[in-house]
């Protein structure tokens, strides 16, 4: 169950709790939730113009994290997947989601399930 299908049985969507950067072939996991603020460097990674945000939704992500820990990392060079895959013709509809761009791009859908969507 992703977080917008809980807020719409709970009414609740709680606290960015993890955050996941992807350089490379580095993959960082950072939970965040307990800590109260985020780390000063990665505010500086996520306000940085040098470095370009991209994701499926990563718009709303970064909103989430601005009003959570009021860091504004609002429009700091961003790439919204989904509107890029329709842009190259990967897929039709730019609101597609991630499992349908990575079927279109490599050949094989994205599989998350409810345990990999959701972690406190």
């Amino acid at each position: 169950m992703d977080q917008l299908r809980l807020f719409m049985v709970t009414k609740y969507i709680g606290k960015t709790a993890v955050v996941q950067i992807a350089y490379n072939d580095l993959l960082l996991i950072l939970p965040i939730l307990h800590h109260g603020e985020l780390p000063e460097k990665l505010i500086d990674l996520l306000k940085s113009n040098n470095v370009v945000k991209v994701g499926r939704n990563v718009g709303n992500d970064l909103a989430k994290i601005n009003h959570d820990y009021q860091v504004d990392v609002n429009g700091r060079y961003v790439v919204e997947l989904s509107s890029f895959a329709k842009e190259q013709g990967a897929v039709q509809d730019g609101r597609t989601n991630l499992s349908n761009i990575c079927a279109a791009v490599l050949g094989s859908p994205l599989y998350k399930g409810d345990d990999d969507r959701l972690s406190n």
